[in-house]
């Protein structure tokens, strides 16, 4: 019954045995490794110090230029043709009161509104003589200043007394678009582009 302990110590004990002496040859065995591990390294060190030092990259910095100005802003001005005054400026003395005008954007008006005597006879469509030259004088201006006008309307006028049955026009229509075609007549015979002009009536 005493021996069965005594294997069993004797197996415990060469276990640790065992373990013991694995344990020393690992630290011995480690040991030898770090030795030679640092004489490599101070003979890598001492090498290295005999090298020259490397030549070192530049370092890129981009240049900051300052933001470029904003362009300045431009103005777009409506053009105005200013015909008006360079058309009244050529109407005959004696009948430029009967000659008046509007500049607009892209627009000029002209009234030719007479009293005394009327710019038509009563209830006809021919134009009194005395502003034949008046007509004509607007043409010129309408010819030198071609270039820059698209189109000529004319436009008639009448009072709001009705034509009689016996009238050849037999309305107020019919007679404002006679009156306006007389005009764009004589415009015509005076040099102004067939083309560009056009006649309508309006019966007031």
């Amino acid at each position: 019954m005493s021996e069965t302990p005594t294997r069993t110590a004797v197996s415990s004990g060469f276990g640790r045995t065992l373990v013991f002496v694995y344990g020393i040859f690992a630290l011995s065995a480690t040991g030898r490794s770090s030795v030679q591990l640092s004489t490599k390294a101070t003979q890598l060190y001492a090498l290295a110090r005999l090298l020259p030092p490397p030549d070192r990259a530049e370092i890129f910095r981009p240049v900051r230029t300052n933001a470029e100005p904003a362009a300045p802003e431009i103005e777009i001005k409506p053009v105005v043709l200013e015909l008006v005054p360079a058309c009244l400026a050529k109407a005959p003395a004696d009948t430029a009161a009967a000659l008046s005008g509007k500049d607009d954007v892209s627009l000029a008006f002209f009234t030719l509104r007479g009293s005394n005597p009327e710019v038509f006879r009563s209830a006809k469509a021919d134009i009194n003589d005395v502003y034949g030259p008046l007509v004509t004088a607007l043409a010129q201006c309408i010819t030198e200043n071609i270039d820059v006008i698209g189109k000529v309307t004319v436009i008639g006028h009448t009072d709001s007394v009705p034509v009689q049955a016996s009238n050849p026009f037999a309305s107020n229509q019919g007679l404002s678009e006679a009156r306006a075609k007389t005009i764009s007549d004589l415009l015509t015979a005076a040099g102004v582009p067939p083309e560009v002009l056009a006649a309508e009536g309006r019966a007031d």
